[in-house]
């Protein structure tokens, strides 16, 4: 496992295994079995948003663990991507985010989706003390390089690499951005530089999309390696104001930026800021990565159908 994932993922064998049932909304629509239950922190947390409707827009980020190097050779391929069909299969949804997704697993799942179904993707980089770059492949070869991409059931225009400051040694990873040309909104799927390194990349990285998401019709997410901001966050600094001011966050709730947790450590890293009216945000159940899918919800009327 390469070093920089040691600082932000933790060996799943030091997860502790919590037992029992998860109750959550998503169960019924993917059929998503977990192999592992585990215990949601938060399911007590006061809501202020409405309950979602059936024929809502749906938009959705997920870091996959799809990078067997990464501490996710204990996940199998397939599930994975059965487990990405039925989040784009659900009904309505009109773009996935993804990080850490093999290139070949990716277009495997739009192939199966058809032709109304577009992709675009980057793949993670390492760059080595001479300087020389290569791209980050999945250990088999029919699984492409991994990286970070957006899957949508529109057309991609305008599609470009945030220009973000990156380390300038190790995994480089990006901000992937485009429009959905049947809706015009533009859709961003990031994955930040992770806590351990330089903790100014993140707060720039969060700036460069804020530039390009505000005043726009707009959603933005992903893994962002980083906790939300708050008293007990000494990072809280490097938040820029505007995403939760100018934008909203899929789980932000009156005055609280705290969240329901996403990552098996029981932190929230995983985001969905929107401009568009929120009627709901949901947390698809564990499955087989250790991220677990975070759900945006608006209403059609923002987000027309193609």
């Amino acid at each position: 496992m390469p070093w920089e994932t040691r600082l932000f993922r933790k060996r799943r064998a030091l997860v502790p295994a919590v037992a029992g049932a998860l109750v959550c909304v998503l169960g019924a629509v993917y059929g998503v079995h977990a192999s592992g239950q585990r215990q949601d922190r938060s399911a007590d947390l006061p809501s202020e948003l409405p309950s979602a409707a059936a024929h809502d827009a749906r938009f959705v980020t997920w870091n996959m663990c799809g990078v067997p190097q990464w501490d996710c050779k204990d996940m199998a391929g397939t599930a994975r991507t059965e487990e990405l069909w039925k989040l784009a299969s659900a009904a309505n949804t009109r773009a996935v985010l993804l990080q850490e997704v093999c290139s070949g697993d990716l277009s495997q799942v739009a192939g199966r989706l058809g032709a109304t179904w577009h992709t675009s993707f980057r793949p993670y980089v390492t760059v080595a003390k001479t300087g020389d770059r290569s791209p980050v492949l999945c250990e088999n070869p029919d699984r492409g390089s991994a990286g970070f991409a957006i899957l949508a059931h529109s057309e991609l225009t305008k599609v470009f690499l945030l220009p973000t400051p990156q380390p300038k040694e190790g995994v480089q990873r990006g901000v992937l951005c485009a429009s959905l040309a049947a809706e015009d909104i533009r859709v961003c799927s990031a994955h930040l530089t992770p806590k351990g390194d330089d903790r100014e990349l993140r707060g720039d990285q969060l700036r460069e999309m804020v530039r390009v998401s505000v005043g726009k019709r707009a959603v933005v997410g992903g893994d962002f390696n980083a906790v939300p901001p708050g008293q007990d966050n000494p990072n809280t600094w490097m938040w820029p104001s505007e995403l939760y001011s100018k934008l909203r966050e899929c789980d932000q709730r009156g005055s609280s930026r705290a969240g329901r947790p996403t990552h098996e450590d029981g932190d929230k890293i995983d985001y969905l800021f929107t401009s568009l009216t929120r009627s709901g945000c949901e947390l698809a159940p564990w499955g087989v990565s250790d991220h677990r899918a975070l759900v945006l919800r608006v209403p059609l009327g923002d987000a027309p159908s193609s």
